[in-house]
């Protein structure tokens, strides 16, 4: 699917999915990988100048080129976005120049100025509201403060831990873990539950893992990459959810899903019927 030309596909799909491989090839390490995939329609991008499609995308390939040394590439495509921006303001678009621009910053040496930026991108995430967009921006911020030496990185990443828990974003948790244990702080990463039981109308740990993603507004491309999961997995486990909370179209099971996480935390997820 992804070999067929932006214009069959259209690009907004193109650029949902490639971003999504992309983090999961930066999450294993890969950032060339990264760079490989995020190629081809970050080149429509430029092509077309419309920014407003692959915000996801072009933060994913700034973070790519960042880890692999080529600072000025970013920085370049950091100031075309701005530019190309510039007349569209929205939080979404907000949230990603800032989380761009902080980015770059960090890769500089600025942390101070790369905390605030993190910080700017956060609230505007929070304007939509996107509390996975948010939190990844938070958790940036929190490691500026500790990579400056300051200690109160450690509460900051805490709590960031507990709002990637409370989303079920597990992969993003055990990242925070690693960090939190680099400076010898001991912290529990959000579990996975294993085993085959059958749950039958019920929710299962699986589904409600995805449904805190979709509450926060994640599309399936993104939910896939956060979790490690295959998009065609990401896809049945919507449409299960979908069928066990009896409604028929993502608003419904966003809105549904959004108020089992609003309501007693956990206890309405843990016990759906559907």
């Amino acid at each position: 699917m992804l070999d067929h030309p932006a214009s069959q596909l259209g690009p907004e799909l193109v650029m949902e999915t490639r971003a999504g491989l992309a983090e999961v090839a930066i999450a294993r390490g890969e950032p060339e990988e990264a760079l490989s995939l995020t190629h081809e329609p970050f080149r429509l991008i430029q092509h077309t100048g419309v920014w407003l499609w692959g915000g996801d995308l072009v933060r994913t390939r700034v973070q790519a080129l960042l880890l692999t040394g080529r600072n000025a590439v970013a920085r370049d495509i950091v100031d075309s976005m701005a530019v190309g921006l510039a007349e569209t303001h929205s939080a979404a678009t907000d949230g990603a120049l800032l989380s761009c621009r902080a980015m770059v910053a960090r890769a500089d040496g600025d942390l101070a100025g790369a905390r605030e930026l993190h910080h700017r991108a956060a609230a505007a995430w929070r304007r939509l509201p996107r509390p996975h967009h948010e939190l990844r921006d938070l958790e940036a911020a929190a490691r500026c403060l500790l990579d400056d030496g300051h200690g109160a990185g450690i509460a900051e990443l805490r709590d960031v831990l507990n709002g990637y828990s409370r989303l079920g974003a597990v992969v993003d948790g055990e990242r925070v873990v690693e960090v939190l244990r680099t400076v010898g702080v001991n912290a529990r990463p959000p579990g996975r539950r294993g085993g085959r039981t059958g749950y039958g109308t019920r929710l299962s740990p699986r589904e409600r893992e995805v449904l805190r993603l979709v509450a926060a507004g994640e599309t399936d491309a993104a939910i896939a990459a956060r979790l490690f999961k295959s998009l065609n997995t990401v896809h049945s486990q919507v449409k299960s959810a979908k069928r066990k909370l009896g409604v028929s179209t993502r608003a419904e099971l966003a809105r549904a899903a959004a108020d089992l996480v609003e309501e007693d935390g956990d206890h309405r997820l843990d016990s759906s019927d559907g």
